[in-house]
């Protein structure tokens, strides 16, 4: 059995064993952490240097982390940094381009190029701008304030100017720039399209003009416009007419039959003293002591006159004195014929008035009315009727009755109102009835209401037909004209309807044919109207005259008075049933128009009555009290004059009627009050109101 050795025995033998090899010299190398003499270090613990200390080549570290290198024999210094070495540390604000993120507009300028101090410790803001601070810096600033980059109003395309620039650098401010044709005065500018300041023509030496203005190029004034009397130039509104120039107005234009018009010294008016009216060639008065009227009037070719009317109790006519019959109002009526001087030629007494006549050729004259009592026409007696009944005669050139016809119903009235006579010799009748009459072979039913007929006569004074309106309210009949195919105008108001045409319910113009069917008809447009004569030329057109109130409607045309005052009208209807032109008349003041007549040419002769001041086609007249008026016109509705014609205390619409000879010369009645001047002449009424027939030629 083995003894074991002590354990100091294995120690010593361990120690002896070792001995034999002792000392041992102990291997170096990079990386033991342990700095030998042939390393300048070795890990990065106990380091002679910091990054500060250590000398490098270019501008000492300002700090960092210094490591050893991997070799031992250098230094790391990748961890140590310096400024303007391309990084940005955490001591350095910016490192060159490294500018942590900031810019410009980050550090409150509007834009441009920021970069850093040359010690890394702020940042250079000479690159950054502001707008407002002078300069134009950087693309997006088109200009800063007084940097305007070269650029001028001209550059801009303006004539001149202050250019600046706007509040955010980005643009012009070209608001005080200018050029020519802006509208505004400015620079050396002397105006600008209508701006011209305080100049006007008459600061500038005309006599006047109308608004001045600038010549394209803004250096001078367009004076076109201003005017001076005298140049034989009408220009402008104020210069009514200058020496020659006269607007192409002559004396017609302005009311005048003919004559030689002139400009006045001031170029503002008119020199019209070497124009002619239509001038009244002479006048006749006639009638009683009482108040007379007229009802109708006829000229023929040969200038002979025919008037019919009415008197009280005694009338007279030249060396003819008529006395009425005992009757209502003593009224007594005739029927009078006058030479182309107002010489009688011949005065008959009537026992009913006439109220319309019409002439056939120079010989034969036509009429009608009414009459109520025993009456005798020429031989032809006539019984006293049981109502008011019409008649209707011919007479020849001497006055006497050739015959007379009659036509009534006892059961109510029959008025004949007016008359048209046909180369044929027939005769045409309307009038208003309350009864049924019998016209030859045709009786008339009887109505409640007022209504109008139309009759035919022939040429031996036998009826051959007639027609009345079919009415729900009472109508009106007041004139009949005959062209020349045979076809009729009868004109009406109230409620009418003749067949086949509707019904109307004021003025209207019907046309008939010769069997008295109806073809059209044309009314005025307003219930508050009446038709009061009709007349046709040679074309077929008709011209109608009248009265309304408020508004009148002639198809397109529209005529206007107030609601509360009368106007009259005229207006032509061409042979289709279409209005043509119409004129209000008057001024508004109860004014009417009661007879018209044309030639076949369509010249026509206009009358009516008028208080205080009215306007006829573009003349104004004045009224003495209530005044007649006479007017023509041509076809084409132009006013060729307008004058005065007597004046009456009544108050009444009626009392006016005209006539237009072949000649041209207007013929026209009425009544009149007082002492009436016609022109040069001058009439004084016997009583209240006598009638007067005045002729109105061509000027000397």
């Amino acid at each position: 059995m083995a003894t074991a050795l002590p354990s100091v025995v294995l120690l010593s033998l361990l120690l002896v064993g070792c001995s034999s090899r002792w000392p041992m010299e102990r291997k170096r190398f990079c990386g033991d952490s342990e700095v030998d003499e042939s390393e300048l270090c070795d890990g990065d613990d106990d380091l002679k240097h910091t990054c500060k200390t250590l000398t490098a080549k270019g501008p000492p570290f300002e700090g960092g982390k210094l490591k050893c290198g991997k070799d031992c024999l250098s230094y790391d210094t990748s961890g140590c940094y310096r400024c303007r070495d391309g990084k940005r540390n955490p001591a350095e604000i910016c490192d060159g381009p490294k500018l942590g993120n900031k810019t410009c507009k980050l550090l409150g300028y509007d834009g441009g190029m920021l970069t850093c101090q040359e010690d890394c410790k702020g940042f250079v803001f000479k690159g950054c701008y502001k707008c407002g601070d002078g300069k134009k810096n950087g693309p997006a600033e088109v200009c800063d304030g007084g940097d305007l980059a070269g650029q001028s109003c001209k550059l801009k395309y303006f004539d001149g100017g202050t250019l600046a620039c706007n509040k955010s650098c980005a643009g012009y401010d070209t608001s005080d720039c200018h050029r020519c044709g802006d509208g505004k005065i400015n620079g050396k500018e002397l105006c600008d399209g209508a701006v011209v300041g305080v100049a006007t023509c008459e600061k500038l030496g005309f006599d006047g003009g109308t608004k001045l203005k600038c010549k394209s190029d803004c250096t001078d004034y367009d004076m076109t416009s201003c005017w001076i009397c005298g140049d034989q130039l009408k220009n402008g509104p104020k210069e009514l007419c200058d020496g020659a120039a006269l607007a192409g107005k002559a004396c017609k234009d302005l009311g005048y039959y003919m004559g030689t018009l002139a400009c006045k010294h001031n170029c503002k008016a008119f020199d019209t003293s070497k124009c002619r009216h239509y001038q009244y060639e002479g006048v006749v008065d006639m009638g009683g002591t009482g108040s007379d009227g007229v009802n109708d009037i006829a000229v023929d070719s040969a200038g002979n006159t025919y008037i019919t009317g009415g008197f009280v109790t005694k009338g007279v006519f030249g060396t003819t004195t008529l006395t009425a019959k005992a009757g209502p109002g003593k009224w007594g009526y005739f029927v009078a014929k006058l030479d182309s001087a107002g010489k009688y030629l011949w005065v008959k007494p009537l026992d009913g008035p006439a109220a319309a006549m019409a002439l056939q050729g120079n010989n034969t004259l036509h009429m009608t009315g009414s009459y109520w009592a025993a009456a005798t026409f020429g031989k032809k007696k006539l019984p006293k009727p049981k109502s008011q009944s019409l008649w209707v005669a011919r007479l020849d050139a001497a006055g006497g009755f050739k015959w007379v016809t009659t036509a009534g119903e006892a059961s109510g009235f029959t008025y004949g109102n007016g008359v048209a006579a046909g180369g044929s010799g027939s005769v045409h009748v309307i009038g208003s009835t309350t009864a049924g009459p019998t016209f030859g072979p045709t009786t008339l039913p009887k109505s409640k209401y007022r209504r109008i007929w139309v009759a035919r006569l022939d040429a031996s004074g036998k009826f051959a037909w007639a027609v009345t309106a079919k009415n729900q309210g009472h109508s009106y009949s007041e004139g009949i004209a005959l062209d020349s195919a045979g076809s009729l105008r009868v004109v009406s108001w109230g409620e009418t309807e003749l067949s086949p045409c509707k019904a109307t319910k004021g003025a209207a113009v019907f046309k008939l044919n010769n069997k008295g069917a109806c073809l059209w008809s044309a009314d005025v447009g307003t219930t508050s109207s009446t038709g009061d004569a009709v007349a046709v030329d040679g074309a077929g057109n008709a011209y109608v005259a009248g009265s309304f109130r408020g508004t009148a409607s002639l198809g397109t045309i529209t005529l206007y008075s107030s609601k509360q005052s009368t106007k009259g009208f005229v207006a032509r209807i061409d042979n289709s049933g279409k209005f043509v032109w119409g004129h209000a008349l008057g001024g508004g003041s109860n004014d009417y128009a009661t007879d018209v007549h044309a030639l076949s040419s369509g010249e026509l002769a206009v009358t009516g009555s008028f208080r205080s001041k009215g306007n006829f086609g573009g003349t104004i007249l004045t009224a003495t009290q209530v005044d007649g008026w006479v007017a023509r016109f041509t076809a084409a509705g132009k006013l060729r004059w307008a004058t005065n014609a007597g004046h009456s205390y009544l108050s009444s619409s009626g009392g006016f009627v005209v006539a237009l000879a072949p000649s041209g010369k207007v013929n026209v009645a009425g009544r009149f009050s007082g002492t009436s001047s016609f022109g040069t002449y001058k009439a004084k009424a016997r009583g209240d109101n006598d009638i007067f027939v005045a002729r109105l030629g061509s000027p000397p």
